[in-house]
């Protein structure tokens, strides 16, 4: 029987859950968008060490190989539930996501991280993150909401730019 006649599964998506941070971050990061693959384990761990807590990190795996990794720390009083990804306040608090991650990593996503958290708070983030895009689709295919909040303008400073101007020079004379 000829390869192609075979019915083809989908891929297997797993999830789990552990104490502490992966290295699976890492795996992540390094197939995640570049302007995201800083979001490693080190960025995680410095963050902890800042600012305390203790994680637990949410995977979710494509046929064995992470595609997806969500550290997560208790937010607020314990019996509300609510968990954060960790990281400082700025530039933004996401997780690595593969580019290629699809709905269903997102669905399963939620599905595991429904057995941990009551709500999951991550940002600020800047508009088409990645994490957040995917997370807003599958909540809204549920029927849940996603609660947004605007924070504040972005600018891009050109610095060659800056740096070709040459600023006027004033003396004052006594």
């Amino acid at each position: 029987m000829p390869l192609a006649e075979f019915t083809r599964l989908p891929p297997l998506l797993t999830a789990s859950i552990g104490d502490g941070l992966t290295s699976a971050l890492d795996t992540v990061a390094d197939h995640a968008a570049p302007t995201h693959r800083f979001l490693r384990y080190g960025w995680f761990a410095a963050a902890l060490a800042a600012y305390g807590g203790s994680a637990r990190t949410l995977t979710v795996a494509r046929e064995g190989v992470p595609v997806l990794a969500v550290p997560l720390v208790p937010k607020g009083p314990g019996f509300l539930g609510v968990k954060a990804v960790p990281g400082c306040y700025w530039p933004f608090r996401s997780f690595p996501v593969a580019a290629d991650a699809d709905a269903a990593v997102f669905e399963l996503l939620l599905d595991k991280l429904g057995g941990e958290a009551a709500a999951l708070r991550i940002g600020p983030v800047y508009d088409g993150d990645p994490a957040l895009e995917g997370l807003r689709t599958a909540a809204a295919s549920r029927g849940w909401v996603a609660l947004d909040r605007f924070v504040a303008e972005s600018f891009l400073l050109d610095m060659a730019a800056s740096v070709a101007r040459p600023l006027p020079i004033r003396r004052s004379l006594r």
